[in-house]
């Protein structure tokens, strides 16, 4: 599978990108192959990269106090993700980012991030367009947690994620959902998810 072609398509539908500006590109992407349970990225660390999932399944994830962890949210293939805080502002990041499955993905530095705005502004709307869809993104989960019963959110859950229902372990959907094991799985009971092919 041709990764890169792959990520212009997915720059490509936020805005047009010139071919001298992908090819700038191009030459500053560190491509990997990543194993399942890698952790890219740890709660307190400096994340100084920009990262493009280009195969396989990533979490960001929250330690609490009590040592317990709450998922943030998920990334799987054409998903664009960093630990934006801490890019920006150079501080540690409040969370973590670890693999869950097998994966590749591409890189670039922050450095050259900064490059690419004062190149062209074509990266100034690739940016702005992945800022506003975090915000909004934050924003719907905020008022989920808020405002919507543990079934509303599972079933929001499965609309946002309709394929990593199935690929990832019961308990990080709770974790992600704010709820316990158990009552995720009364309620997928109760919304007729409960089969052998979930991994629990």
């Amino acid at each position: 599978m041709d990764y890169e072609k792959d990520l212009l398509r997915v720059l490509g539908e936020i805005t047009e990108i010139p071919n001298e500006e992908w090819e700038y590109l191009k030459q500053n992407l560190q491509w990997e192959t990543i194993e399942k349970g890698h952790i890219l990225l740890r709660n307190g660390e400096l994340c100084e990269k920009v990262y493009f999932c280009a195969s396989g399944l990533m979490r960001m994830y929250y330690h609490t106090t009590n040592g317990s962890e709450y998922n943030k949210s998920f990334i799987s293939e054409r998903g664009i993700f960093t630990s934006y805080s801490s890019l920006i502002l150079s501080i540690p990041s409040h969370f973590s980012i670890q693999s869950m499955e097998s994966s590749v993905i591409a890189s670039f530095t922050g450095r050259t991030l900064n490059q690419l705005f004062r190149r062209h502004a074509c990266w100034e709307t690739v940016g702005r367009k992945l800022v506003e869809q975090l915000y909004i993104k934050k924003e719907l989960k905020e008022r989920q947690l808020l405002t919507h019963s543990a079934e509303e959110r599972y079933r929001l859950f499965l609309k946002e994620y309709p394929d990593i229902n199935r690929r990832i372990p019961q308990y990080h959907i709770a974790w992600y959902l704010g709820i316990t094991p158990v009552s995720l799985s009364r309620l997928r009971s109760k919304v007729g998810l409960m089969d052998d092919s979930v991994i629990d």
